[in-house]
C-alpha cells in the first residue's frame, strides 16, 4: 500500500463482487494524462457450491481463502473496496413522496416509510437512501403531480456483519456495500422507457423493471422454488401486469446482456466480457471506487457513511504504520545494542590476547641494561637538585639595579645575605633630589619591597652618603634551577 498516496486521499479503490458463484474483481485507475485511456484490470476466484448459499455466507473459512486468494492477484492493487454482494439478501426499491421533500426532512420521510417496504424490523436493519431528484414529474400520476424519489436499499445486520467479519478476515478495507443490482445499473445507459431484465445467478435470478437507470422494481426468484420455464414466465407475466397497474405501462422485455453499457465502459472491457451481464456488478462497484470520498453520497449498507469510513480506515492504516515504524525502531536499535556490546567484547578479548602476548616475550638482556642505565640517570639529577636548590642566583638582583641607578647616584657597596634577609646598599648621591628620585626608581622595581631610606646627613646639599634596605619581593626568582 502507498502509505502517502492514502495521506493524500489518493489511495485507489477497487471493486469486488461476491456472488454464488464467484468472486470478481476490477481495478479502473483514472489516466494518467489528459487525453490518456484508464487502465482496466479484471480477477476471478471461482467458488466452490455451498460457500455462499442464497447470498448468505455458509462457509466462512472457505471464503475468507479464497478473498486472500484473489487479493494476491495483480489486478489487486489496493485492499480499499467497494463490495457488491447477491441481491437476494437485500431490499432495493424505489420510493416516491408527493411534492418536494427538503433534504433535512428526508431522512425523516424514508424511517416513517421503512417499515412498510422492508421485510424486516428497524432495529434489525442496516439501510440507506439516496434522492433521485429533487422534483421528478410523474406523467402516469393523477394531474401530473409533482413527486421525490428516493433509492431505498436495506439488509439485515446480521447478514451485513458476517460479510464484514470476512472481509475484515481478509484484511481487506471496505469502504461501501451495496447491492449486485444498484452496482450493475450503474454501468448501462440511462433507459428510455420501462425495461424489465433478468440478472441471472447460480442459485436465484434478479429480476429488475427499470426507468433511466432507477429500479422501479426488484425481485429476486430462487431455482429451488421456480424449478421449470412455464414457473418463471408465470412470474413474469404476473410482474408485467402488477407493473401496469401501478404505473400505468408495459416494461419492454431486455436481457441484461444486452443494455448498452455506458461509453466509459465500452471502451474499457474486453472483447471477450462483451455481451454478457456476469460482470455488469463489478465493473460498477470499480466504477463508484473512481469517486473522490467527499464526492461519494450513494447508498451504503455500512452503518457509517463511505465518507466517515474511509476516514476512519485512514486512521486504522496510519496507526498501524506507526506500530510497524515503532517495532522496527525498536528492533533496530536492540540489535544495534548487541552488536555494539559484541563488538566491545571483541575489542577487549583482542586487547586481552595482546597484552597476554606482550608479557609472554622475552625482554632483551640491552633492554634491561639501558633500563638500569636510565634508572640511574634519573636518581643522579634527582640528587643534583637537592644540592643545588639552597643555592642563590643574585645576578639578576645586581643587574637590575645596574640598570636602574642613574648618573647621579654612586654605588659603593651591597651586602647579600639569603633570599629572604633584607638587602643593604651603600653610596653617594650628588644631591638631595637625585636621592629623592633614585629611592622612588627602587620603590618600583617589581623585584624589590620594603625599600626603606633613612633620613641622615640632612647637613650636606651635595655628595650626600646615604644607606637604602630592601627585601627580594619573591625569593624564588634568585633561586638557582636546575
Amino acid at each position: 500500500m502507498n502509505f502517502l498516496s492514502l495521506i493524500m486521499r489518493e489511495e485507489p479503490v477497487v471493486g469486488l463482487e461476491i456472488s454464488d458463484a464467484a468472486l470478481r474483481l476490477v481495478s479502473l485507475l483514472p489516466p494518467t494524462e489528459k487525453g490518456g485511456s484508464s487502465k482496466f484490470a479484471l480477477a476471478t476466484e471461482q467458488l466452490q457450491p455451498g460457500i455462499i448459499v442464497e447470498g448468505k455466507i455458509a462457509d466462512k473459512n472457505a471464503c475468507v481463502a479464497a478473498l486472500e486468494r484473489i487479493m494476491k492477484q495483480p489486478a489487486a492493487i489496493s485492499r480499499f473496496a467497494i463490495v457488491t454482494i447477491p441481491n437476494e439478501v437485500t431490499h432495493t426499491e424505489t420510493l416516491s413522496f408527493p411534492g418536494i421533500i427538503p433534504d433535512d426532512q428526508a431522512d425523516g420521510a424514508i424511517k416513517l416509510a421503512l417499515n412498510f417496504h422492508i421485510p424486516w424490523s428497524e432495529e434489525e436493519t442496516y439501510f440507506d437512501s439516496e434522492k433521485l431528484s429533487a422534483s421528478s414529474e410523474q406523467p402516469d400520476a393523477p394531474n401530473n403531480n409533482t413527486h421525490t424519489e428516493f433509492l431505498l436499499i436495506a439488509a439485515q445486520k446480521t447478514i451485513i456483519d458476517e460479510y464484514l467479519n470476512v472481509l475484515q478476515s481478509a484484511n481487506i478495507h471496505v469502504v461501501a456495500i451495496e447491492p449486485n443490482l444498484v452496482s450493475a445499473l450503474r454501468t448501462i445507459e440511462p433507459r428510455t422507457e420501462a425495461t424489465m431484465t433478468a440478472l441471472h445467478g447460480q442459485s436465484s435470478d434478479t429480476i429488475a423493471i427499470i426507468e433511466g437507470t432507477n429500479p422501479r422494481f426488484l425481485r429476486s426468484l430462487p431455482h429451488a422454488r421456480f424449478t421449470s420455464k412455464e414457473m418463471l414466465d408465470a412470474e413474469l407475466t404476473r410482474m408485467n401486469n402488477y407493473y401496469d397497474t401501478e404505473h400505468g405501462k408495459l416494461p419492454v422485455f431486455v436481457e441484461a446482456g444486452q443494455l448498452p453499457l455506458l461509453p466509459y465502459y465500452q471502451k474499457l472491457i474486453p472483447k471477450s466480457l462483451e455481451g454478457t451481464s456476469a460482470y455488469f456488478a463489478v465493473i460498477g462497484a470499480a466504477g463508484r471506487g473512481l469517486l473522490a470520498r467527499r464526492e461519494d453520497h450513494m447508498v451504503n449498507l455500512l452503518p457509517l457513511s463511505t465518507e466517515t469510513l474511509y476516514e476512519f480506515q485512514k486512521a486504522v492504516t496510519f496507526s498501524d504504520f506507526l506500530k510497524t515504524t515503532s517495532i522496527a525502531a525498536a528492533a533496530f536499535f536492540t540489535f544495534a545494542y548487541f552488536a555494539i556490546w559484541g563488538l566491545m567484547i571483541s575489542i577487549q578479548e583482542d586487547y586481552s590476547r595482546a597484552a597476554i602476548n606482550i608479557s609472554s616475550h622475552n625482554v632483551p638482556a640491552d633492554l634491561i641494561i639501558e633500563e638500569s642505565k636510565a634508572h640511574d640517570f634519573n636518581t643522579f639529577i634527582t640528587a643534583m637538585g637537592d644540592i643545588v636548590s639552597p643555592m642563590t642566583t643574585w645576578s639578576t638582583v645586581i643587574q637590575t639595579l645596574y640598570a636602574r641607578t642613574p648618573d647621579g647616584i654612586s654605588i659603593i657597596g651591597l651586602t647579600l645575605g639569603t633570599p629572604a634577609a633584607p638587602i643593604t646598599l651603600t653610596g653617594v648621591a650628588r644631591s638631595r633630589p637625585e636621592l629623592n628620585a633614585y629611592k622612588k626608581i627602587l620603590d618600583q622595581l617589581p623585584l624589590l619591597s620594603d625599600v626603606t631610606l633613612p633620613l641622615a646627613n640632612l647637613d650636606k646639599r651635595a655628595d650626600i652618603p646615604f644607606t637604602v634596605t630592601f627585601n627580594i619581593k619573591d625569593p624564588t626568582q634568585v633561586a638557582f634551577h636546575l
